[in-house]
């Protein structure tokens, strides 16, 4: 690690987005910070440990009724469907706004 480089626990007070960037405040024994980081990143192969709730399984069928297809809103805005090859997850247990807790594995 350089000098100019420190490793902090802290908690995220306020998430705030502007077009490009999340801005985070933080909080931790020693005071409160900010920065911010952009929303598109050129990380590649960073995994991290998500603690996920399933809820209801669905199968995918074919042919499905589309008076049977599964929705989920957030905000009125639609983000999944039972017609999607993707997994839904009820919940994340260990994130809140954009910090992952992995002590809570």
């Amino acid at each position: 690690m350089q000098d100019d480089e420190i490793n902090l626990i802290a908690k995220v007070e306020k998430i705030d987005s502007t077009e490009n960037s999340f801005v985070i405040y933080i909080k931790s024994k020693t005071g409160k910070g900010i920065f911010s980081v952009p929303k598109a990143c050129d990380f590649k192969n960073n995994s991290y440990s998500y603690k996920l709730k399933k809820g209801r399984i669905y199968s995918r069928t074919e042919h499905q009724p589309k008076e049977n297809i599964e929705k989920e809103l957030v905000d009125g805005k639609l983000i999944w469907t039972s017609e999607m090859t993707r997994v839904f997850y009820e919940d994340c247990l260990n994130i809140c706004g954009l910090y992952i807790d992995n002590i809570k594995l």
